[in-house]
């Protein structure tokens, strides 16, 4: 299938190796574009915003645990900067309730705790084309 025809899932994880398993998850149904650094996102954001390329993001995946900027942090950043509401999904270690609660209050569409059932990943994609913004529950 043709890449560009596909939608786009931006994965931001410090760890190179999850960023790889869930690039192979996700190749045969998204263009995805795996990136190590929440400062790199934010430039690939940005580019994408310009551009008009913003709206084909069918979902970010953000990791909480980085360093330099943490996800959630990063979260905050791409609700302020883009007036399209791109989907977020928190995927990280971090079970708190506090931190699911303080991602729900950023704007985050949905939450998943690794290690997580690839079928999780890939059903929680899909809601994001039936419904925006899905509830989550702590």
């Amino acid at each position: 299938m043709d890449q560009t025809l596909l939608p786009v899932v931006i994965i931001v994880d410090d760890e190179i190796m999850q960023l790889r398993l869930m690039a192979s998850l996700l190749s045969r149904s998204y263009m995805t574009l795996p990136i190590s650094s929440a400062k790199e996102a934010l430039r690939i954001l940005d580019n994408m915003h310009m551009t008009g390329d913003l709206a084909q993001v069918k979902a970010v995946l953000l990791d909480v645990m980085m360093p330099e900027i943490d996800g959630l942090t990063l979260l905050e950043m791409i609700r302020e900067r883009y007036p399209v509401k791109v989907p977020v999904i928190i995927v990280t270690a971090l079970s708190l309730k506090g931190t699911i609660l303080r991602a729900k209050k950023l704007g985050a569409n949905d939450y998943i705790i690794k290690p997580f059932p690839a079928q999780e990943l890939l059903d929680k994609l899909a809601l994001l084309t039936e419904d925006s913004t899905p509830d989550l529950d702590p």
